[in-house]
């Protein structure tokens, strides 16, 4: 089991700080002012006996989750109705093959098309999908995985529908924070990017094989109060929780809530029930939004939701073992005032209770607090907008402001149409 230090140390802190990164993306169907025609085709179904019977409530439950998957996108894009799909797959053959498919969508005018099966193999349970751009001829989107208990297929469903929902609907650029490109100081390159250290292999208890992810975070905690900690990966479109057993890494549950892309996570027992909570921060279709959400039986539950807000657990004063719950708007004007919400969460309702002042100039997401040095200090340090380490004491005092040195990544955001 992995132990983890609930005391806040400021390296650590740093570390978490100055590794925080935001990919950049392409501009979104709706920035480009077209609305593809969408086309999604039932699933195909290839079984017998009583995994034909489980299958079936599976194939009917992918075609309604795709349909919600894109309807979730709103007037970004036109889908065809189940009524309009039935009337186009009635005048002709059935679908059998992906060319089949293909030549469907084509005859009926779409844009992009969205095909696929589920099967019982010798192996156990099969899953096939795919986004085909008729425009570009070829496919934008394809999975292709097999589960050895049926129960797996939920999950490749999910990381399939949030795909496909970022393939069509873009990534916005996060509307909170402007930089310029990064320029070179003395005697150091400009992308400012060090690798990490090369560990031997067998270097601390454990280490995994390479995982061919791109993590966007991760977090630890006890999610649901068997006294164990559970590990918290955050991708692009999917949460994993997974947790250190038998020597290995193993995965409990994912979470995916398309379109939206997640941006950060954090693990932290905010209701005071000694039960962590996940905090999960991501850009949606209107915007950024926060959501509060408890692991329970294996499932996420979402229990508030905070749109165009920034949430995050920080320490509460200069008693880093306390935490509080605070928010961030990001549709105001004054975003970097340093003025932050802060938040009471009870049963399933986080309430606003008055307000946290923070370092002007804060972006919570580049937001560390802990101490350091001999005699420890209390401190709070952030990075500016323009991507400059500044330090400050707990009366946000500035202590220190390092402006030789660049950190962090390069973004370019806009805040709710504003410049």
């Amino acid at each position: 089991m992995l132990a983890r230090r609930k005391q806040t140390l400021l390296p650590v802190a740093l570390v978490a700080l100055l590794l925080t990164t935001f990919a950049a993306h392409l501009p979104t169907q709706a920035d480009t002012g077209s609305q593809p025609r969408v086309l999604i085709l039932p699933f195909s179904l290839n079984a017998a006996g009583d995994a034909e019977r489980d299958l079936r409530e599976f194939k009917d439950h992918v075609d309604k989750r795709l349909r919600q998957v894109i309807g979730m996108l709103g007037e970004s894009v036109q889908t065809e109705t189940e009524d309009a799909t039935r009337l186009i797959l009635q005048s002709r053959d059935p679908v059998k093959t992906d060319q089949d498919a293909i030549w469907v969508a084509t005859e009926s005018g779409a844009d992009l098309v969205i095909f696929g099966g589920v099967s019982k193999e010798a192996a156990g349970y099969r899953m096939k999908g795919t986004l085909w751009d008729l425009r570009q001829g070829r496919a934008s989107v394809s999975i292709d995985l097999q589960v050895p208990n049926i129960h797996g297929l939920p999950g490749i469903l999910e990381v399939f529908a949030g795909n496909v929902a970022k393939r069509i609907h873009g990534s916005p650029h996060l509307p909170l924070y402007k930089s310029g490109p990064p320029a070179p100081t003395e005697g150091r390159p400009a992308d400012r990017l060090h690798a990490l250290a090369n560990l031997p292999q067998h270097t601390g208890p454990w280490r995994s094989p390479d995982i061919s992810a791109a993590f966007k975070g991760l977090d630890i905690g006890d999610m649901d109060g068997d006294k164990r900690n559970e590990i918290v990966f955050v991708e692009d479109s999917t949460v994993t929780i997974s947790r250190f057993e038998d020597g290995g890494l193993r995965t409990l549950a994912q979470f995916s809530e398309p379109p939206a892309t997640f941006i950060a996570a954090q693990v932290e027992d905010v209701d005071d029930d000694g039960i962590a909570e996940l905090l999960l921060c991501y850009r949606g279709s209107r915007g950024v939004e926060s959501a509060i959400a408890r692991y329970v039986n294996r499932h996420f539950r979402v229990v508030a939701r905070l749109p165009q807000v920034i949430l995050a657990a920080i320490p509460d004063g200069a008693d880093e073992k306390r935490k509080m719950l605070v928010g961030q708007r990001t549709d105001v004007k004054d975003i970097f005032s340093g003025e932050m919400i802060r938040f009471r969460l009870e049963g399933n309702e986080a309430t606003p209770e008055g307000s946290v002042p923070l370092p002007p100039g804060t972006f919570l997401l580049s937001y560390a607090a802990g101490r350091l040095g001999k005699p420890s200090n209390a401190l709070r340090v952030i990075l500016s907008q323009d991507q400059r380490l500044m330090v400050f004491d707990q009366e946000n005092r500035l202590l220190s402001h390092l402006t030789d040195q660049l950190f962090g990544s390069d973004v370019s955001v806009r805040i709710s149409g504003k410049d």
